[in-house]
């Protein structure tokens, strides 16, 4: 028999190193080569034991030890667990040891396939691969966290944990995210932003953005200056006079692209460069670097010195910007497409509601975000950002006592305000704003919080449209783009909308109080409402200044232009009846003349405080009342009246002075 007969027969195969035959399942695995197993650090000795043989060696070099004593007389399942736990406490010291080498490779729980990050567990301490990671977080804890290694470090500075995991952890890798991660200045600017504002428990989300914005902003502008200088320069040497120029060029370099320049983008880089100034000069001095605490002051004197050269173009065009694109009446939204949104949201919203499921949840999140955010013309992010505790006050008529309802004698006033629930939340700066929620609204919203479990939000988060993440809202902006975008209407935004409303609202003819109740909902004053929201009224300009100039041109009778507002005050009769004609000529609606007997009359009745020596005092505004009540010979206003006893005053006292001049003399 062959050996090819043998093999097929038998199963066996010729093994040629040593001329014999032997099983082919033997052979296979002896032809498999060894896997390497990586070293750990001993967490006793800080050893560093290769092979795969920690638990030999702990348990032969280190057996006197109280505790390896103790567990050695232990079952073995409970021996095999706490060796692992040994194994994971030696990675985590050695990774930590050596978080500052970077050519030391750090250790990890499984050797990568393909080039990949490390991340360690927040709640566990175990190092993972980025691309795995999700699969630990099913296993572990609710509290796992993925942390980059480069933010390990910050952990062990007087940083909060909140800023290192919330801000320092979530930039990218790359050349700006690893920069900020090491540069403890930069870090120091982000940490005095970031304590400024942590308290606004309502913006945690605008606050994260904003400081990662500066931190990162801040880098760009360094990497920028430091390839213009050609140079190895440091962090701290931009803010020297030496490399004030090359600090301007880096400006003009970071802030132009393929369509020039940038002004938004430079005023917003000034802004921060500002306050980075001034953050460094407090950094200094606490740590009583006083050598550059001076040469800061004498650079920040030279930079504004500069200022006009660096952003004066940019200023001007942002204000120009402002005052005109963003206010022409070509950018506001048509009615019929306001008209289109509204009844496709409020369509949407019932047939969401109907056949809801979780898979819908984002959907209508988005949908009540955006009917909230139009309906109250609030700015992007206001109507994602209210908080559970808001929404309750809101159900439980917090803002509107029943007391108050009913001292509404309309009928129809009192039927509005049972049509909605009013909140109040945190507008722009400190200003608290209200929102009203239709009561349409009232039942998707509740539909939501009765399915945030479910739908992965953590109990931690206290906003009323949260999202997975454990304290952050839904994008308001990106709720009412994705609604424009189903409906096929691109013009629609908050901002836009927020123009239209003041627009609309400025061609009503309201009283004072509504205009200051209406400015007060949208959050801003009547100066910002005309010269940043409103229209400018071009008919209205057309109509009243066209007539008077074409008059005054032409060389004819002109008259002031008549008012379109509606008068809401009444005329004090007396101030009608004043109204005397004296040559032909008919004199001012509120003017009074005074005649001799007038005049007499009023020292007479009042000679008690015309005749005063001590100060201006005159009589209470109850009294003139009175008095003129009784008159039958004077028409005038309490107004005019105390202005005639007040002159009076003044004249008696004055022909006294000019008397006792006359007598010294």
């Amino acid at each position: 028999m062959d050996l090819e007969q043998r093999e097929e027969n038998t199963g066996e195969v010729f093994n040629e190193d040593d001329g014999r035959f032997e099983d082919s399942a033997l052979k296979s695995t002896r032809a498999k080569p060894k896997k390497e197993r990586p070293g750990r650090m001993c967490v006793f000795c800080s050893k560093i034991i290769e092979g795969g043989k920690l638990k030999r060696h702990i348990t032969s070099h280190k057996k006197t030890h109280e505790e390896v004593a103790a567990i050695l007389k232990k079952p073995v399942e409970e021996q095999n667990k706490w060796f692992e736990e040994k194994r994971h406490e030696g990675i985590y010291k050695y990774n930590m040891h050596h978080l500052d080498d970077n050519d030391t490779k750090l250790m990890r729980e499984r050797k990568p396939k393909t080039p990949d990050e490390l991340r360690m567990c927040l709640a566990c301490k175990k190092f993972f691969s980025n691309r795995t990671f999700y699969k630990h977080k099913e296993t572990c804890s609710s509290q796992a966290q993925p942390v980059k290694t480069k933010t390990l470090r910050p952990l062990d500075l007087h940083y909060s944990e909140e800023f290192v995991l919330n801000i320092l952890n979530k930039f990218r890798d790359g050349s700006i995210g690893n920069f900020i991660r090491e540069s403890k200045i930069v870090q120091t600017i982000g940490y005095k932003h970031y304590l400024a504002r942590r308290s606004e428990s309502s913006k945690t989300t605008e606050v994260r953005r904003e400081v990662m914005m500066e931190m990162r902003e801040l880098s760009r502008l360094f990497f920028c200056f430091k390839s213009i200088a050609e140079e190895e320069l440091s962090f701290e040497e931009m803010y020297e006079r030496n490399h004030l120029s090359t600090l301007k060029e880096a400006f003009s370099t970071l802030c132009t692209g393929e369509e020039g320049e940038k002004y938004g983008l430079k005023m917003n880089l000034n802004s921060i460069f500002q306050r980075s100034i001034k953050i460094l000069l407090g950094y200094y001095s606490e740590t009583q670097l006083d050598s550059k605490v001076k040469e800061l002051e004498r650079f920040r004197k030279a930079y504004n010195f500069n200022l006009p050269d660096i952003v004066g173009k940019a200023r001007y065009h942002t204000e120009k910007n402002s005052l005109k694109k963003a206010r022409l009446p070509k950018s506001l939204p048509l009615e019929d497409e306001m008209r289109k949104l509204k009844q496709f949201l409020i369509q949407e919203i019932d047939d969401t509601v109907e056949n809801f499921s979780l898979n819908r949840y984002t959907w209508l999140r988005s949908l009540v975000v955006a009917r909230l955010t139009l309906y109250n013309a609030r700015r992007g992010e206001e109507g994602s950002r209210l908080l559970l505790e808001e929404w309750y006050d809101a159900i439980n008529s917090t803002w509107i006592p029943q007391e108050a309802v009913e001292s509404v004698k309309d009928d129809a006033e009192k039927y509005l305000i049972g049509q909605y629930k009013l909140a109040y939340m945190a507008g722009k700066g400190r200003k608290c704003v209200p929102v009203l929620i239709p009561n349409d609204l009232v039942g998707p919203i509740e539909l939501l919080i009765s399915h945030r479990q479910k739908f992965g939000i953590a109990e931690t988060n206290n906003f009323l449209f949260a999202t997975k993440s454990s304290s952050s809202h839904c994008s308001g902006w990106h709720a009412v783009f994705t609604v424009c975008e189903a409906v096929g209407i691109s013009s629609v935004t908050a901002t836009k909308n927020r123009h239209r409303v003041s627009t609309v609202y400025a061609t009503l003819d309201m009283s004072e109080n509504d205009r200051k109740i209406f400015y007060d909902h949208l959050g801003h004053n009547e100066a910002i409402n005309k010269d940043n929201y409103q229209c400018p009224p071009g008919v209205t300009e057309v109509l009243h200044m066209g007539k008077f100039l074409s008059s005054l041109e032409d060389g004819l009778p002109v008259a002031a232009p008549e008012s379109h507002e509606k008068k809401t005050k009444t005329k004090d009769t007396r101030t009608q009846s004043a109204e005397i004609v004296s040559e032909g000529k008919k004199q001012r609606k509120d003017s009074f003349r005074w005649t001799e007997a007038n005049t007499k009359a009023v020292i007479t009745d009042f000679k008690e405080w015309v005749n005063t020596e001590k100060g201006n005092s005159l009589p209470s505004k109850t009294c003139l009342e009175e008095y003129l009540s009784r008159s039958t010979s004077l028409a005038c206003t309490v107004l005019q009246l105390r202005t005639k006893i007040m002159n009076e005053q003044n004249k008696r006292k004055k022909n006294h002075s000019n008397r006792l001049k006359k007598l010294s003399f």
